[in-house]
């Protein structure tokens, strides 16, 4: 994705006060108020718009609507691609891996 496009998916306007768009422009804001550069600020941006697209493949809409178990399958989901596109290395270290079992 270059550059330009990271703002592209939050230039929308929100729905409503409670959808992922409002809420992940108030986090981005808070953000910027606590210092955090703007590359990381970009990094999270494009991390939050995976797990919406994810979410809405899946009907979620709202995140009122993610629960745990929505959790645990996005993150099973995700070790097991970084597993596959790097070829067997480990994503975790062993506590880390322990504690995901």
């Amino acid at each position: 994705m270059a550059r330009n496009d990271v703002n592209l998916f939050w230039k929308t306007p929100p729905q409503t006060q409670d959808d992922f768009l409002a809420l992940g422009n108030k986090f981005f804001r808070y953000l910027k108020q606590i210092n955090y550069s703007q590359q990381t600020i970009d990094a999270y941006r494009i991390h939050l718009r995976l797990f919406v697209l994810w979410c809405n493949n899946r009907s979620i809409f709202t995140p009122k609507e993610i629960n745990h178990f929505t959790m645990d399958i996005y993150q099973l989901i995700r070790v097991q691609t970084f597993f596959i596109l790097n070829k067997g290395v480990r994503p975790f270290s062993r506590r880390q891996a322990y504690i995901y079992k």
